[in-house]
């Protein structure tokens, strides 16, 4: 029985810049944790996954407004071989979860 777990751990900075000066687009700052897991079992064909990350924005407004995103996903997939096709069910579940400060 061959089982696969993989554990992973993302970290990203983003900046973006406009070009002019608009109250609708503001300057912003992003930055982006997560973790992802999978188990992974290949002698019956089947597998979970599941994972969060962190969006964490710093708005260059007036107010110097932040914003937290978090998502939450899970999800599982079974193999099947049918008539010389394989074929994959899978199915999935995102929650987010948003927190506004100013």
């Amino acid at each position: 029985m061959l089982i696969k777990l993989d554990i992973t751990l993302k970290h990203s900075l983003t900046e973006i810049n406009t070009i002019f000066e608009t109250n609708e687009v503001p300057d912003t700052k992003n930055t982006a944790y997560g973790v992802s897991y999978l188990f992974n079992n290949t002698d019956n064909n089947w597998g979970l996954y599941g994972g969060v990350v962190i969006n964490r924005y710093k708005f260059k407004d007036i107010a110097h407004s932040k914003e937290n995103i978090t998502m939450f996903k899970l999800g599982g997939y079974k193999k099947y071989e049918l008539n010389n096709f394989d074929w994959t069910f899978w199915w999935r579940r995102i929650y987010f979860t948003k927190l506004y400060e100013t």
